[in-house]
């Protein structure tokens, strides 16, 4: 195709350049952060549990504590490619501690930022211990976190929840993405091909919807 037949949608326009993402975030409730070594035992005991390892792809269960070790030890590598980015969800310092299952500053649960640098796009992904559950600490941390990820040049934010995970395609339709479809025998899981329900957030959506889904600015 010759550039003159090139429609509007399809011409070349000026670079775009993906800016760095925040490698710290605060709410008024949490802290997102990068995980540490110390975090080992917590992650295998707070993840490692079937409700969180049956709708993830990258958590075994069992989790041992070794395993969270070798896995956070390798973050840094994968983060410094410049392909991922991830964040642990801790609840900030409170008095008195919301749950006496939640003391202050424990980690509750952790994002991932799957970076696809050449189409200014990334997949996030996400999961909560059950105790931290039904006090909306991850719509929380994604309200945050998405106009972060949109400020670094990001033109689209799509999630990916197995077909079955209610509460998680609520909660992205929630923030203001859109429904795109399912896509069947996507994901393989436990020796199963299951479907995934696909949601995404372009830039142009989130600027219109912005000030309707409460957003921050």
């Amino acid at each position: 195709m010759s550039a003159e037949n090139l429609s509007p949608a399809c011409a070349p326009r000026a670079e775009l350049a993906l800016q760095s993402l925040p490698i710290q975030l605060e709410t008024e409730r949490l802290v997102l952060q990068p995980f540490r070594t110390s975090d080992a035992k917590a992650l295998a005991t707070s993840a490692g549990v079937y409700s969180v390892a049956r709708y993830t792809l990258g958590i075994p269960l069992p989790y041992t504590t070794a395993a969270a070790r070798e896995w956070i030890s390798n973050l840094a590598s994968r983060q410094l490619a410049g392909h991922e980015q991830m964040y642990a969800l801790r609840v900030r310092a409170q008095r008195p501690a919301v749950k006496p299952q939640l003391a202050n500053n424990i980690l509750i649960g952790g994002i991932s930022v799957s970076l696809e640098r050449e189409h200014f796009r990334c997949e996030i992904g996400y999961w909560l211990s059950e105790p931290s559950r039904g006090h909306g600490y991850m719509q929380e941390a994604l309200r945050a976190l998405i106009p972060a990820l949109f400020e670094a040049n990001l033109q689209r934010i799509y999630g990916l929840c197995f077909s079955d995970n209610q509460s998680s395609q609520r909660l992205l339709a929630t923030l203001g993405f859109a429904r795109e479809g399912c896509l069947r025998g996507h994901i393989w899981k436990w020796g199963e091909a299951c479907d995934a329900t696909s949601f995404g957030l372009t830039h142009k959506r989130f600027q219109r919807i912005r000030k309707a889904y409460q957003y921050s600015y």
